[in-house]
């Protein structure tokens, strides 16, 4: 799950779902897959970008990429 903060994590570490979602990923991303998740339009700015996994596995990340286009849309890339 990815979303979109104005508070930061030192402030108050993020809790899943309370936040804007910018986009999820159905299913399991393959080691050495690139994803990009498309924000929708019209999303104001945010300062932070959350990145979570649910449940209890580990997220290993290797590279996050964000890309802004405006107008139009955002952009986010997960290599793992």
């Amino acid at each position: 799950m990815v979303g979109l903060t104005d508070t930061s994590p030192k402030d108050s570490p993020p809790i899943m779902g309370h936040y804007e979602i910018c986009g999820t990923y159905p299913g399991t991303i393959p080691p050495g897959a690139t994803v990009t998740l498309r924000c929708r339009d019209n999303l104001k700015a945010f300062r932070y970008v959350v990145v979570q996994f649910p449940g209890t596995d580990a997220l290993n990340v290797c590279e996050i990429q964000v890309l802004v286009k405006r107008p139009g849309i955002n952009l986010l890339t997960l290599v793992a």
